[in-house]
């Protein structure tokens, strides 16, 4: 409870500190394990998070969010990409309406230049999150990988206008420009 409050106080390092003294004490509670995995890899902690992921599917495989956040950091930070969309559908077939999985799914097959599989998967979630500048900007991705240019400068300056986060307004903007996009907007 002190990782989790200290956590949403904003301190990760007090509430990653909390977590561990917890796990030492409940090593197989999977509450501590999944909640440490989230502030690891919010943190940045990738590796680490891939490890304490993996101890919590040990004791729950069918945790639908540890198996969509490990497959994502596998997706992300070089495992194995067929592994990680095994792990994403079994997720995706117990939480289908969850669109955090979808997206996931559908960055394993940007990876697997899986391109028109990708779209799909976005597109779709565009329709459903219209103003989730994440869906746009990764379906953005997608249309660029496939080639198709201008559309995949419109989805990005969508996602300019539903005010994303600066790291992924950054990557927008990065994006854009090699699309051909023209200024990107703020």
């Amino acid at each position: 409870r002190i990782g989790e409050t200290d956590r949403r106080k904003g301190d990760p390092s007090a509430a990653v500190d909390a977590l561990k003294q917890a796990r030492q004490i409940l090593p197989d509670n999977v509450v501590v394990l999944s909640t440490l995995a989230l502030i690891l890899d919010a943190n940045g902690h990738w590796e680490e998070a891939r490890k304490v992921y993996d101890a919590s599917l040990k004791l729950k495989s069918d945790d639908p969010v540890a198996l969509n956040n490990d497959a994502y950091l596998m997706a992300e930070h070089g495992g194995d990409l067929d592994q990680a969309l095994s792990m994403a559908v079994k997720a995706k077939q117990m939480l289908p309406n969850l669109g955090e999985i979808s997206d996931t799914i559908g960055l394993i097959y940007l990876k697997k230049q899986m391109s028109q599989e990708a779209v799909d998967v976005f597109r779709a979630l565009v329709q459903k999150s219209p103003q989730a500048a994440t869906y746009h900007y990764h379906l953005g991705m997608a249309l660029y990988q496939k080639g198709d240019t201008p559309h995949a400068a419109a989805e990005l300056q969508a996602a300019l206008k539903d005010h994303p986060v600066a790291d992924e307004r950054q990557k927008i903007q990065d994006l854009l420009s090699r699309v051909g996009g023209g200024s990107a907007s703020r």
